[in-house]
């Protein structure tokens, strides 16, 4: 594979995860000065790497989706909600302070925080 296909090939990937470079490069703990490097063909992406990556994604595209063939309920978030929250806090809801919010979000943790609530939900709910 020569560099160009190496390049379009991480692009590609990492347009199919839905990241931003910073996104992607937290994600994988790649920097992210090295992702762009990378990206606009300034830097050989090595093809191992190319290999790992991919194979991390599918797999962890098949967990997902395992997860949710057995989930009830998914719950999703607007940039309009995240706003709305921020705004309830006293906080700055601009573009940038959204943007700021969603890249310092832990995701897993709040992952974990959302399942915990809509436990204690679910429990005191009756019909």
């Amino acid at each position: 594979m020569d560099r160009e296909e190496k390049q379009e090939k991480l692009k590609k990937l990492r347009k199919e995860t839905g990241m931003s470079r910073r996104e992607f490069s937290r994600e994988f703990d790649i920097p992210y000065p090295t992702i762009t490097d990378w990206e606009l063909g300034n830097r050989r992406v090595p093809e191992y790497l190319l290999r790992l990556l991919t194979y991390k994604i599918k797999m962890d595209e098949r967990f997902v989706s395992k997860q949710q063939k057995n989930s009830v309920i998914t719950v999703s978030f607007t940039i309009e909600d995240i706003k709305e929250i921020l705004k309830g806090k006293g906080m700055d809801a601009t573009e940038e302070e959204v943007r700021k919010f969603i890249e310092a979000l832990d995701l897993q943790e709040f992952r974990k925080q959302c399942v915990n609530e809509g436990k204690k939900l679910l429990e005191g709910y009756t019909l």
